[in-house]
């Protein structure tokens, strides 16, 4: 195919004197991969190996800490110490094996953090960053001192490590941001009062740097254009720090970013926000600067990167989460195989949320991700004795287990009952903002067109098939249904919850999850959700109603409706629920049913409300297996290998039936 697509994707470009192949730059972002006496890891070095393997032109270690006060997590590596050297040097090596170029994040977390009980925090004043309710030290000018030497040696070791280039953080987290901040620096000495003196110690910190590390080495900023909240600064504001910064003449290049740990969906967008939702913001910040601009905010398609580039918007294309998702992005757009890409959901639910509790980062649709070391997609070898797999159930377990089985040599066929694959996928598309989780089957589908695999669809797999089916295995990926707590139904209820009581309602007024998701049965006018997950099953489906037109109230016995759900994407829908005038009760459990009255309680204050008129509940209490097909053939004396694996063992999260179904196939 001709190089004439993507051509400035595909481009050289230099910051300085290094020169990167390509203009994708895999973006610092936490991962919690770091030991817990600040060292890198291998895994680290295997993680970043992967996105260098991929192609990326350029990647930008992870924040790290360059003082012992600035860790924002226990997982966070330390910058200063010399005895990292000697890991870091590896994972540039590794990474610089591959034709990659790779530079360094320096940062001190400040009055942010994600430990529980962090230790001392520091900050311009004493105000902490919104959600952190912890004590923040106003620092001190023999402090500030401190710090600005940290930063200079940890510039050093990142030298001596072999980095080709260093990024200061002045960003959505840490201290360079508090103090640039208006509202979190109110210092009257020299360090706070106006712009200038807000970002003295950036400017002194660059110089320090600037002093140790070679002339001609790129040094950059990742600088948050706007904070978007209702105290924070504006893009003007982020824009003239812009133009001081760079009048410095220190700075190379800036890496755009916006947003807060306030609302920290602003600096890591969910799908809520469009992909290139934030162009705008790059292309203000490249329009008075001088220096390379690297874009963010959700560019996962090579069509929109290009067009960012080709608008003069910015110069190079960051990705974090699309690289995340598919470590190969920028190879398969320089082989102009952009139909293999597997892209990013933007979900959050694995990587945000995990880090955001310090725990390793993982990835819905990519298993592999934060497990390279013994999972990475170059790892999948050819079976020694490949053999005939039929996949029964065509949900996202079923279509993972089918790619890798296919891609080790085997020969798979796939059967689904329904007229379309994709299981529960189907439903959850429908919810408000969740169309692009269907990415995560347009990518099965077309892999497995790709190798060659048959699906079948329409074709119902009964008990009594078993020996007709012309295969050495079998994989049963039947999926779930929702619990049923009608009258007669088997499963057993917790005493004292609202399940109890659902089960003596008038069977006409019940619709479950999937019954209205899918159309089976229209949506009330006065309808009540219980939210018994803490999930989108519950909260997206309330929100489903509240589109259609229904007047909708959600009660859950958790402290907040969508408890279970990633941070920003729960705090997002609360501020759509309250829009839409959906009522949400938490705290509350169902005692009583009479018609269409209902009695809730807070099960704080033990008062009691009765809602009135309600024609529709929808209990979303989670779901059973649907392993009937599964018990049936493991109790026939056969001579075939019978598997399951997804919800068909249990119900659970998307990341862990494709984790599982991965796991299967690649050690199968």
């Amino acid at each position: 195919m001709s190089q004439a697509k993507y051509p400035i994707l595909k481009s050289e470009f230099s910051i300085n004197s290094v020169t990167v192949k390509n203009r994708f730059v895999f973006q610092p972002h936490f991962t919690s991969f770091g030991q817990e006496d600040g060292a890198p890891s291998e895994v680290h070095r295997a993680y970043y190996e992967e996105r260098a393997a991929g192609g990326a032109g350029l990647i930008i270690f992870e924040s790290q800490a360059v003082h012992p006060t600035g860790r924002i997590s226990r997982y966070a590596v330390n910058a200063w110490q010399t005895e990292n050297i000697s890991a870091y040097k590896s994972i540039v090596d590794s990474v610089h094996f591959h034709g990659t170029k790779i530079f360094s994040q320096l940062t001190h977390s400040g009055p942010d953090t994600l430990m529980p009980r962090p230790s001392l925090m520091w900050g311009p004043s004493q105000l902490a960053e919104s959600p952190t309710t912890y004590p923040v030290k106003a620092m001190e000018k023999e402090d500030i001192e401190e710090l600005i030497q940290y930063f200079a040696q940890s510039a050093k070791n990142m030298v001596e490590a072999g980095f080709d280039g260093i990024e200061v953080k002045i960003a959505h987290d840490g201290v360079l941001r508090a103090f640039a901040s208006p509202f979190l620096n109110q210092r009257s000495d020299a360090y706070g009062g106006d712009l200038v003196g807000r970002l003295r110690i950036s400017v002194e910190i660059l110089k320090a740097i600037r002093n140790v590390v070679p002339l001609d080495m790129p040094l950059g900023i990742r600088l948050c254009i706007n904070e978007f909240t209702s105290w924070g600064y504006d893009t003007s504001y982020g824009l003239e720090m812009a133009r001081h910064l760079e009048a410095t003449g220190l700075v190379s290049y800036f890496n755009s970013d916006a947003g807060t740990s306030t609302n920290y969906w602003m600096q890591i967008p969910p799908t809520v926000y469009d992909e290139g939702s934030f162009r705008h913001l790059t292309a203000k910040l490249k329009a008075v600067v001088n220096v390379p601009v690297i874009s963010f905010g959700r560019i996962k398609h090579p069509e929109m990167a290009e067009r960012v580039l080709a608008s003069n918007e910015a110069d190079l294309i960051g990705m974090a989460r699309q690289m995340i998702a598919d470590p190969a992005t920028a190879q398969k757009v320089i082989e102009n195989r952009e139909h293999d890409i597997r892209y990013c959901i933007a979900g959050n639910d694995s990587c945000i949320f995990q880090v955001a509790h310090e725990q390793q980062l993982r990835c819905d649709h990519n298993p592999s991700a934060g497990r390279e070391l013994t999972l990475s997609e170059r790892l999948i070898t050819k079976s020694v004795n490949p053999k005939n797999v039929v996949v029964v159930g065509g949900g996202p377990a079923g279509l993972k287990s089918a790619e890798i089985l296919a891609r080790r040599g085997n020969n798979v066929t796939v059967f689904e009952k329904a007229n379309e694959v994709g299981g529960q996928i189907l439903l959850a598309q429908v919810q408000p903002f969740h169309v692009e989780i269907y990415d995560v089957i347009d990518y099965l589908v077309r892999s497995l067109r790709t190798l060659g695999v048959e699906i079948n669809l329409g074709v119902e797999i009964t008990e009594d098939l078993l020996e007709e089916i012309e295969a050495d295995v079998i994989v049963v990926a039947t999926g779930s249904q929702p619990i049923s707590y009608l009258k007669g139904a088997s499963t057993l209820s917790v005493p004292g919850s609202h399940r109890e009581v659902i089960s003596s309602i008038d069977p006409s007024l019940i619709a479950n999850v999937d019954e209205i998701l899918s159309g089976t049965k229209l949506p009330g006018k006065r309808t009540l959700v219980i939210d018994g997950t803490g999930l989108w099953e519950g909260a997206g489906t309330a929100e489903f109603l509240a589109n259609a037109g229904t007047q909708v109230y959600v009660i859950t016995q958790s402290t907040a409706v969508g408890n279970s759900l990633e941070g920003a994407n729960r705090e997002l829908f609360q501020i759509r629920a309250k829009e839409k005038k959906i009522h949400l009760l938490p705290n509350s459990r169902l005692i009583s049913a009479v018609g269409s009255s209902l009695t809730i309680e807070n099960l704080l204050s033990g008062e009691t409300e009765v809602l009135t008129n309600i024609d529709q509940i929808v209990p979303a209490l989670g779901r059973n297996s649907s392993d009937m097909l599964y018990q049936v053939w493991k109790s026939q004396n056969s001579d075939k290998e019978v598997y399951r694996i997804g919800d068909a063992v249990a119900p659970r999260m998307l990341r862990d039936v494709l984790r599982e179904a991965y796991e299967f196939a690649f050690f199968f």
